[in-house]
């Protein structure tokens, strides 16, 4: 996981967790920010997220977690999809074009 780097692929791990994290710290702040204010800021896009994930249903704090976990484990899938894909067609296009 963390052991020798190969030259010009992506860690899907480490960009899994980076991915998580923004998605998360995205999600949370949408939340925080019509608690804190009161106000009806960024309800369009929560209302998509509401739509999405169970259980996710309204600016609280436990709204702010609930977010953060669900956005968190959507980004690391994501990315860390992204970084596999790109690795596996990086390896397979090297191996095509050295061929001898």
């Amino acid at each position: 996981m963390f052991g020798r780097k190969k030259q010009g692929l992506f860690q899907p791990w480490e960009m899994g967790l980076a991915g998580g994290l923004i998605a998360g710290t995205v999600t949370a702040i949408a939340v925080f920010v019509p608690l804190v204010t009161q106000s009806n800021y960024g309800m369009a896009y929560l209302q998509i997220l509401f739509s999405i994930y169970p259980g996710f249903e309204s600016v609280s704090l436990m709204g702010v977690v609930i977010g953060f976990i669900y956005s968190f484990l959507d980004g690391f899938i994501g990315f860390y999809a992204f970084g596999w894909l790109y690795n596996l067609l990086t390896r397979k296009r090297k191996k095509k074009w050295f061929r001898k």
